[in-house]
């Protein structure tokens, strides 16, 4: 909103909505999918080029019982408001 790339009124609009998300432990088929987006996101990242996960990390990554959305999230801690100049723990 403030760098003009979303319309205020828009975003207004949307804030009213909410959505529910799932745990992870409700839809395990997900996790190679989300293995596959995190490792690829981690080579992009460290532009580095790696072999692949281990099967023991494979097994350990989808029998973990995963509580919640947030606890791994590298978004975490930061504010859901474009509007927020606190940084996402609600102090400036």
């Amino acid at each position: 909103v403030r760098a003009g790339r979303f319309r205020k009124d828009l975003y207004y609009r949307i804030k009213g909505l909410t959505l529910r998300v799932p745990s992870v432990r409700e839809r395990p088929e997900d996790i190679p999918l989300l293995i596959d987006y995190f490792f690829h996101m981690f080579e992009r990242l460290h532009g580095k080029r790696l072999n692949g996960i281990a099967p023991d990390a494979w097994r350990l990554l989808t029998r973990y019982p995963w509580r919640g959305n947030g606890a791994g999230n590298p978004q975490r801690g930061r504010t859901d408001d474009p509007l927020d100049a606190s940084g996402g723990d609600g102090h400036p």
